[in-house]
């Protein structure tokens, strides 16, 4: 007699636990994540509010982008967290359908199976559908119900099967018989060792997806963290009170360097830049009013006059009387 023990439900449960410690973390790292951005927009805001002139604008706007490109990956980790809880709550939703579909097939009478659950019904096209982990630890539990239930079932058949075959006083008669029920019993063990395999299975690939999905957040964590700390971006008071900045922390000041002509270049540049600036609009401004003004006047129409021969006449008369013309017309025929 073959009792089925291999069977470890108290490993695979610690499997299912240790996929939603990870899930956890996960989900507690995010939080992290978006408090940190959350100050570091707020910070941008705060500049933006306070630094209206173009220039400064324009410095923040680099500022901005790495908001934005850290907030952009933020948000697809995020996506491939809701994808994977998504596939695991699929996974385990099609596995408990085809545990009822075929042990219904059978015949077998389990409790679990007649008095089934109803589940939220899983869809292959919306993939990025979020599924609560309520919802997968009550499908998994469910699944591991039918399955140590089908365990008992299997372990009573077996025990029948060994009663034949000691107490049965008939002979041989009653050997195929025997041999029957126990290739059928043979059969439920099979199947139960299939299902736990296809349960191992997606506890070792969701927990390998969890774990490469930290392993992405903490690598991103660390970049962000280099990031803001190479900024030096430093927390503003509520005060209008202006902070001396330690130009040692900014310059490999040396002995043929002086501060003094760092802070008067800088000035000028930063006066050059807004004059500029001012330049372009003003620019700007009057090349839109000299359109404005082209765009208004309405073209005369230029009506012709009919000349007579006498005013042709007079006209070429007071033309040749120009001696610089005549002049100009005695040197080009010298010329020739």
């Amino acid at each position: 007699m073959a009792y089925l023990h291999s069977v470890d439900f108290e490993k695979h449960l610690s499997d299912f636990k240790d996929i939603i410690d990870l899930e956890k973390t996960i989900v507690e790292a995010n939080d992290g994540i978006n408090k940190k951005l959350n100050e570091v927009k707020q910070t941008y805001q705060h500049l933006v509010k306070n630094n209206n002139k173009k220039i400064f604008l324009f410095c923040l706007d680099a500022f901005f982008f790495q908001y934005k490109n850290h907030n952009t990956e933020y948000e697809n980790l995020s996506k491939a967290s809701i994808l994977i809880v998504n596939r695991m709550y699929g996974d385990y939703y099609k596995l408990y359908n085809i545990l009822l579909l075929q042990l219904r097939e059978k015949n077998i009478p389990l409790k679990s199976i007649t008095e089934s659950k109803k589940f939220s019904i899983y869809k292959d096209l919306e993939p990025y559908y979020p599924y609560s982990m309520n919802e997968i630890t009550e499908i998994h539990n469910s699944i591991m119900e039918i399955l140590f239930e089908l365990q008992s079932y299997h372990n009573s058949l077996e025990k029948s099967a060994f009663g034949y075959s000691q107490t049965s006083n008939v002979g041989l008669s009653i050997t195929n018989f025997i041999h029957t029920l126990q290739y059928e019993n043979m059969l439920v063990r099979e199947q139960i060792h299939l299902y736990v395999n296809y349960l191992s299975f997606y506890h070792n690939s969701h927990k390998n997806y969890l774990q490469k999905l930290i392993q992405k957040i903490n690598n991103f964590q660390q970049e962000m963290e280099e990031d803001i700390t190479n900024t030096n971006i430093q927390p503003f008071s509520q005060s209008n009170s202006i902070e001396t900045v330690d130009l040692e922390c900014v310059f490999a000041i040396t002995d043929n360097m002086n501060i003094t002509t760092i802070l008067e270049d800088s000035d000028k540049v930063v006066k050059d830049s807004e004059e500029i600036l001012e330049k372009i609009e003003n620019i700007m401004i009057n090349d839109d009013i000299t359109i404005a003004i082209v765009e208004s006047i309405t073209p005369t129409e230029i009506t012709p006059t009919e000349t007579t021969p006498e005013e042709i006449t007079v006209a070429a008369d007071a033309k040749s009387e120009d001696p610089s013309e005549n002049i100009e017309s005695e040197k080009i025929e010298e010329t020739v």
